[in-house]
């Protein structure tokens, strides 16, 4: 099952590479397209959340949560379980949607810019937050798309499927790794709780951006209180 893992990788990391390939030439080929990309129409000045590994670089399932200003200037990095010291949920009541912001600075309305609590967190978000990609092929990509866009933060949004491009080829390149990595094969893959948890959060990247789940059960393991910080919002 590993070797067929490791084979399904090398054909995912080859339709990344075809896939960047095809937006090589269907939009960067066009100048139309790439103007609209670099339009002021498409643009907002905001802070970045991902996650990132010990060494700043993108990762998906494990590591803190850093913010980086509009700027591109470090502002926060945070264990998941300490989420509230730096985010805060704000309503309306024309939507049933929460409007999450950065708890230091507090919101300010749907504006731009340093003085702003809004942030965005997307493909081109975790991109903007980290330092780099964590395998050779994204990396090499990761650092096209900032000299073709004029250096980092990028804040075109359209910008975002490129960066999704990127991350495709990232998860590609990432799951050949760990199917050639022989602690695959370990049986230590299980532990058995040895006292009833009582209150947990935990973080990933979702492929539309960063997802909080805080969750408080009682001593049957129950759910007696939930709060979700979601991409979409």
């Amino acid at each position: 099952q590993r070797k067929e893992i490791e084979a399904f990788g090398r054909e995912a990391v080859e339709f990344a590479k075809f896939s960047l390939q095809i937006f090589n030439q269907i939009v960067l080929g066009n100048p139309d397209y790439l103007n609209l990309i670099r339009s002021d129409a498409y643009v907002h000045k905001t802070y970045n959340m991902g996650t990132v590994d010990a060494n700043n670089k993108v990762n998906f399932y494990d590591g803190l949560i850093r913010v980086t200003g509009p700027d591109g200037k470090e502002f926060a990095r945070y264990n998941p379980k300490d989420y509230r010291d730096h985010i805060a949920e704000h309503v309306e009541p024309w939507s049933y949607l929460k409007f999450p912001y950065l708890k230091k600075i507090g919101w300010k309305g749907f504006v731009d810019g340093k003085e702003s609590g809004v942030y965005k967190a997307t493909p081109l978000s975790r991109l903007n937050a980290a330092d780099g990609m964590a395998t050779p092929l994204a990396q090499k990509e990761y650092e096209r798309m900032y000299d073709a866009l004029g250096g980092k933060p990028v804040h075109h949004t359209l910008a975002t499927h490129w960066a999704r491009l990127i991350e495709l080829l990232y998860a590609a390149e990432r799951t050949v790794e760990l199917a050639r990595d022989p602690e695959i094969l370990s049986d230590d893959i299980h532990r058995i709780p040895t006292a009833t948890p009582h209150e947990g959060v935990g973080i990933v990247e979702a492929p539309r951006g960063t997802l909080t789940h805080h969750y408080v059960t009682d001593d049957n393991g129950i759910v007696t209180r939930a709060n979700l910080i979601v991409g979409t919002t």
